[in-house]
């Protein structure tokens, strides 16, 4: 929905996020803190710091293969809306992650 208000490219599926899921080894992309997946879990319904939640690597763009990652949500909630610049000064250990994650699938530019 946030996607769709915002004007943004959403391009994931349910497909996807088990691949990612498994690909990540079930751990955060930037921390890698297990994440927990549980159903009927969601905004006001017993939202975990540890649960799974996507993440836009460049906020700027949208929920796409090429910019989408897997966070717990406490690290999703610390990255926020922070730039790749922000993250080189503030995270850089999150933003060396993020700029192989973008090299890896086209999008560092």
């Amino acid at each position: 929905h946030r996607s769709l208000r915002k004007g943004l490219a959403f391009t994931i599926s349910p497909a996807w996020a088990l691949e990612r899921l498994e690909t990540q080894q079930g751990l955060c992309f930037y921390s890698d803190l297990p994440m927990q997946v549980a159903a009927g879990v969601g905004r006001g319904k017993g939202d975990r710091d540890s649960s799974l939640s996507y993440d836009r690597v460049r906020n700027d763009q949208g929920y796409t293969l090429e910019n989408t990652v897997l966070a717990v949500l406490r690290i999703n909630h610390m990255k926020s809306n922070a730039s790749l610049e922000e993250m080189r000064a503030w995270m850089p250990g999150w933003h060396a992650r993020a700029m192989r994650f973008l090299e890896a699938h086209g999008n560092a530019d």
